[in-house]
């Protein structure tokens, strides 16, 4: 595997840790009934969870803060792989 490659795949494994934090923050949400629903926080993860931190307890603004970092380094990643190529 090249080095450049390895960009694409460390990209693509923030993409799925994002996601996994997504549906964890999910159960920290403010409004509890959204917060018990798997299907809720299963959709919560579709757009960007983390930039919203009003929705949530302080533990899932925690997990926003992190959020965002991931989703930094994911673009990252694309971004320099996309150049790089």
């Amino acid at each position: 595997m090249r080095a450049i490659d390895a960009l694409a795949v460390l990209g693509t494994l923030l993409g799925f840790y994002y996601f996994v934090l997504g549906i964890s923050a999910g159960a920290h949400l403010m409004d509890t009934e959204r917060a018990k629903s798997p299907g809720e926080r299963l959709l919560l993860t579709i757009y960007l969870w983390s930039f919203d931190f009003s929705q949530f307890s302080d533990e899932g603004k925690k997990l926003c803060k992190q959020g965002n970092g991931v989703v930094g380094l994911a673009a990252a990643a694309w971004l320099a792989w996309a150049f790089l190529r």
